[in-house]
């Protein structure tokens, strides 16, 4: 397949004002959410000595006083306890 225009779509995009960068931090505890969109990338750690990839989910809460809101997971995967954390949420996620 052929992504090319596809990618070329993508970058074209334009993010409607309302939904740009609007994310809370909710307070612990238990969430009926929606999954928005996930993103990788490469990171570095502070000393720029180690790349590693880097996992943003983003989640909007549909239920509660918080419902229409959005909130980000970051998943940094730089060591294998890390690795075994996101296995873990992946299997929550993906029954």
């Amino acid at each position: 397949m052929d992504y090319t225009v596809l990618q070329m779509e993508w970058e074209a995009a334009e993010i409607p004002p309302e939904n740009e960068n609007i994310f809370i931090m909710p307070d612990d505890g238990e969430y009926s959410v929606v999954f928005s969109a996930v993103n990788m990338e490469n990171k570095t750690n502070a000393d720029k000595t180690q790349v590693y990839p880097s996992i943003t989910w983003t989640f909007i809460i549909n239920a509660g006083k918080d419902a229409g809101k959005k909130f980000r997971k970051f998943s940094d995967l730089k060591s294998k306890q890390s690795m075994g954390f996101f296995k873990s949420e992946l299997k929550k996620i993906l029954p």
